[in-house]
């Protein structure tokens, strides 16, 4: 007989359900983030980093999503209307700059070779995004912090293997410095600029322990230290900025008058317009902060801006900006880079979403930037306390807005931008005094019975996860299988495997122009334009397909005019083609 109030459909057992899921969603993000960042397969893929983080990072976000919507009555109950309308106007963005590209479809899925950067890898973001600032739960963000920080430790560790050369990885490290797991200098040197600011955040807080002080001090001096020897200054100004911040917060604790504050910020302000100042070549820090890449990224953001600008509704198409670069640059690219230097990224996020949806997309990103701006800006006003975990998630957080604004959306990074968003969402609204929680709506239950109580999940629960999960891993399966079977037919040295596997589906038009300029390299003439052709009939926008035509010995005068001729539509500023015959 069961007890009334507390039987198989009473509110308490709602509620105990609804925990059991949000515990279940709290553990997989707290998973799902270092996992993201750290996991690489260095065998059977061409890519070691960004298709195989785009593998795992789909079947999580989906099943995120599942459990998300498991218990959507009680998430659209509470504060989270605005919330959710923002995120579904982002979807139609993406989905609308996918129906409206003429760009292939699997690239506009799958996304660029080596970025990875489509509709599913946006989709899983977004779900995540989601997920974390729904989650009501007061000890998740600590927790966050705490997962992101053992991703740092990882890699700093790592970092050590790297820079003394004993790296038990096979890379193809040309750059000769840390990669850690992100397999790139600038993207390791950001995110271990973030946890630098997370660590500086627990350091200073009273309420630390002298163990957390003592860990927060070495690991800081080892990250900031290999920032230095990674030789790129992203580390360095995301470090720079979140330290800042987090002094902000610091400052206005100690101090109880606003004069402290105010006179912070100013000085705040004026280094940073130095700063500024010495990125654009102007000033007296010219000589310490200005690299020649600042110039070239105006280059690439002035082509994401007029890209942007030719199609203001829709964009381009999702990780297509490198099919439009050559067709939008302004002449001074030609002179540098140079006519011959190209990008597939816009390198500055917020351009990226205009070159690639246009002004639909770009508006709803920041408009769900401005939700965690708004968490900001409550939880600023509300209290005055220093709040290490507030302070961690706003330093780390803005610390990766500036990164965006300079570099690429890498998967294994740029998690951690849409995870501490969430977060700073949830937080703001676990911590008001009257926080619209999960309640026990059935008689008072006794803390001995709660914790007697079956935190299970509902059957019907994992079945909604498991099957969105599998949906998330059958979208990206198929670009992982078409990778495999390239890299292991390359590894063969076999012509007509190579030329098989860059012809199965899902196709991408890298492998399709670098395995056909592989063939005529080698002399294998009707297998490489065999396989030229058919990368003009999957991406005409390509400019290196048709480049790769005009290199086989035996293509007719006719066939080699003809792909002169879309060469220089594709590339109309660039001279040097006019001496192509």
């Amino acid at each position: 007989m069961q007890e009334r109030g507390f039987g198989f459909s009473s509110p308490y057992n709602k509620v105990m359900q609804n925990i059991s899921i949000e515990n279940s969603v709290a553990r997989l993000l707290l998973f799902s983030g270092p996992f993201i960042t750290l996991f690489i397969l260095m065998e059977g893929v061409s890519d070691p980093v960004n298709i195989t983080k785009m593998l795992v990072l789909a079947p999580l976000a989906f099943t995120l999503l599942g459990l998300t919507l498991s218990q959507w009555k009680v998430i659209r109950a509470r504060d989270n209307s605005s919330l959710l309308i923002a995120s579904t106007l982002f979807m139609v963005a993406l989905f609308a700059s996918v129906v409206f590209s003429k760009a292939p479809l699997s690239q506009l899925l799958f996304g660029n070779y080596g970025r990875n950067t489509g509709l599913i890898t946006y989709l899983s973001f977004l779900f995540i995004f989601v997920a974390t600032a729904t989650l009501k739960q007061l000890k998740f963000s600590g927790n966050l912090l705490k997962a992101l920080m053992i991703a740092g430790v990882v890699n700093a560790l790592y970092g050590i293997l790297q820079l003394t050369h004993n790296d038990p990885l096979p890379w193809n490290n040309t750059y000769n410095t840390i990669l850690g797991t992100l397999g790139n200098p600038d993207f390791i040197s950001a995110f271990l600029g973030i946890t630098v600011v997370v660590s500086i955040a627990w350091l200073v807080a009273k309420s630390s322990t002298w163990k957390l002080r003592a860990f927060s001090l070495l690991y800081a001096i080892l990250a900031l230290i290999e920032i230095k020897m990674s030789h790129a200054i992203q580390g360095f100004a995301v470090a720079g900025i979140g330290i800042a911040v987090v002094g902000f917060y610091v400052v206005r604790a100690w101090f109880k008058n606003n004069f402290a504050t105010v006179g912070y910020v100013i000085l705040l302000s004026i280094a940073g317009f130095m700063s500024l100042m010495g990125a654009l070549q102007k000033g007296p820090l010219s000589q310490y902060i200005y690299k020649t890449s600042v110039s070239l990224r105006g280059e690439y953001w002035a082509g994401a801006i007029n890209t942007g600008k030719s199609h203001p509704i829709f964009g381009v198409g999702l990780d297509t900006y490198g099919d439009w670069y050559r067709r939008e640059r302004r002449p001074s690219a030609l002179v540098l880079p140079g006519p011959n230097t190209v990008v597939n990224a816009a390198h500055n996020v917020f351009l990226d979403m205009f070159a690639s949806g246009g002004l639909f997309l770009f508006v709803t990103y920041l408009i769900l930037i401005a939700f965690s701006v708004r968490a900001i800006i409550r939880l600023t006003l509300r209290k005055r306390s220093y709040d290490a975990t507030f302070a961690a998630l706003t330093a780390g957080w803005i610390g990766f807005q500036v990164q965006s604004a300079v570099s690429i959306n890498q998967i294994g990074l740029a998690i951690w931008g849409w995870l501490l968003g969430g977060a700073l969402i949830s937080y703001e609204i676990c911590t008001r005094e009257s926080s619209p929680g999960i309640a026990v709506t059935s008689r008072k239950a006794s803390k001995r019975r709660i914790q007697k109580a079956n935190y299970s999940l509902p059957a019907s629960t994992i079945l909604i996860g498991a099957l969105a999960g599998m949906i998330g891993l059958l979208l990206v399966l198929p670009s992982f299988m078409s990778d495999n079977r390239w890299y292991w037919a390359v590894r063969s040295t076999k012509v007509d495997l190579i030329q098989q596997a860059a012809l199965s589906h899902p196709m991408d038009s890298y492998r399709l122009a670098y395995t056909a300029s592989i063939l005529a390299n080698n002399n294998y003439d009707q297998q490489a334009l065999t396989v030229a052709r058919e990368a003009t009939k999957f991406n005409p926008n390509d400019s290196n397909a048709w480049t790769v035509v005009t290199m086989v010995k035996t293509v007719s005068q006719k066939e080699k005019a003809n792909a002169i001729k879309h060469m220089k539509q594709l590339d109309p500023l660039n001279t040097t083609l006019n001496e192509l015959k």
